[in-house]
């Protein structure tokens, strides 16, 4: 019986050592994105470089606050586990609060 006692006082322990592990790991990550997981690379028009290997995206100032315009990209890979695909198809519709319509195009 005391054979099954030690065992499950190392199970518990191997527990409690992966449970904190898990808590740290958890705690460090969730700061991590919350200081570098939304970024996307925006900057500043002047600074963006078209022939740049890394994209970023050009800050622009809003018009029209009640126009939000959207840009869908549908996708066509034939390679399944390819990175990359070609845009096969686009829509762009644009929403206007003000008049309550919207708008869209598409090719």
């Amino acid at each position: 019986m005391k054979f099954f006692r030690k065992h499950k006082k190392r199970k518990i322990a191997g527990i409690i050592i992966l449970l904190i592990v898990l808590l740290i790991g958890g705690i460090y990550g969730s700061i991590w994105w919350k200081f570098y997981g939304d970024s996307v690379g925006v900057v500043s028009a002047d600074k963006v470089d078209p022939n740049a290997k890394k994209v970023k995206i050009a800050k622009e100032k809003r018009k029209d606050k009640d126009v939000y315009n959207v840009l869908l990209v549908g996708t066509d890979s034939r390679d399944p586990d390819a990175d990359r695909g070609r845009s096969d198809s686009m829509m762009m519709v644009s929403f206007n609060k003000k008049k309550e319509n919207q708008q869209q195009s598409h090719s």
